[in-house]
């Protein structure tokens, strides 16, 4: 009954789409290298998960959102995050993470330096609302981290990347030099689906950053088929489009390592392939934690959000945005119509 009433709020938001801005708390810039690389073949392209006997804690810069796992329980049962506005995305996706990240760094014990919500884009989605989280943690607890993540969130996969001479990928931050063009939800996502038509490698994904107060876009080798000739096209490219659209940009280019962590909710319905990875390392009460903790308060929270954040945007509406009284609105189901003829039910 939840589930319906939930997919139904959803449908009313789909009426009135907006698109909103960037929430941020303590982003901590980070320095731009300039130049092209040595290196004249990809790095290491097979190791997507950091090597586990490295010790030393470092920075990790962690990459998720809330746009739930293809095929994951949780994409059948609440509404389809990408299909909501913005800014309404934003407020879930904030309210839920917040506490799942809380409940994250509290088991692993890595420190949080910043925490920001940015525009993420992915192959042909829209872009959605992505948790940029950096923090000080050893390989271990960071795979840790993604892991509790990806389980408590049902994420397709958590990607996380930390800089260094010794990478096995190349990563590029494009930064706006003057203005704020970039800040803009939809002008990223136009630069960007017009950087992979001209330079294909330069998908299938972005995050937004900010460095030093400028906008911009952070792109990793995720594939790990970029080549030292790719550089000086890649760097031509964007030129190009910074010019179609106006834009002075700087362009950098380092050695990140980078891991990826995920489950295939279509064979693992349970999340077990991110639960295995407990058990292996012998954390067995850190997964029992989990299933029998943790998952229960994280489906109480999404819930409650969908319900408080997508409830007060309809409330928000004036009259002249009551675009929900169309006529594909008044085709719904009864329930729909009830549940948003009058305001004050909300």
């Amino acid at each position: 009954m939840i589930a319906s009433r939930l997919k139904l709020i959803a449908a009313a938001l789909f009426l009135s789409i907006s698109v909103g801005g960037i929430i941020s708390s303590g982003q901590t810039p980070a320095n731009t290298i300039l130049g092209i690389p040595a290196e004249t073949e990809v790095l290491n392209s097979q190791r997507t998960v950091p090597p586990p006997s490295a010790t030393k804690p470092h920075i990790w810069k962690v990459a998720f959102e809330l746009a739930f796992g293809e095929d994951s329980p949780y994409s059948a049962e609440f509404p389809n995050l990408y299909a909501l506005p913005f800014n309404v995305n934003l407020a879930i996706t904030k309210e839920v993470l917040d506490q799942i990240i809380a409940v994250a760094l509290r088991e692993t014990g890595a420190r949080q330096i910043s925490l920001s919500y940015r525009a993420g884009g992915y192959k042909e989605f829209p872009p959605v609302p992505s948790a940029q989280l950096e923090i000080e943690a050893t390989d271990s607890a960071a795979q840790d981290l993604m892991n509790i993540v990806g389980y408590l969130a049902q994420q397709t996969s958590v990607i996380a990347s930390s800089r260094t001479d010794k990478g096995n990928r190349h990563a590029i931050e494009i930064v706006e030099k003057s203005g704020n063009a970039l800040a803009d939800v939809k002008t990223l996502q136009a630069f960007w689906r017009r950087l992979g038509e001209l330079s294909p490698k330069l998908q299938p994904g972005f995050s937004s950053i900010q460095v030093a107060g400028r906008p911009g876009l952070y792109i990793i080798d995720s594939d790990g088929d970029w080549r030292a000739k790719d550089f000086p096209k890649f760097k031509l490219v964007i030129a190009r489009v910074s010019k179609q659209f106006g834009l002075k940009t700087d362009f950098a280019v380092f050695v990140v390592e980078y891991s990826e962590l995920g489950n295939n909710w279509k064979l693992d319905a349970n999340g077990e392939q991110y639960l295995r990875r407990f058990s292996s390392t012998g954390q067995t009460g850190l997964r029992q934690r989990l299933e029998n903790e943790y998952r229960l308060n994280a489906h109480a929270w999404i819930k409650k959000a969908f319900e408080n954040d997508a409830a007060k945007h309809l409330r928000s509406l004036s009259p002249n945005d009551r675009n929900w009284k169309s006529e594909a609105c008044r085709t719904t189901s009864r329930t729909l119509k009830i549940l948003i003829a009058d305001r004050s039910a909300l």
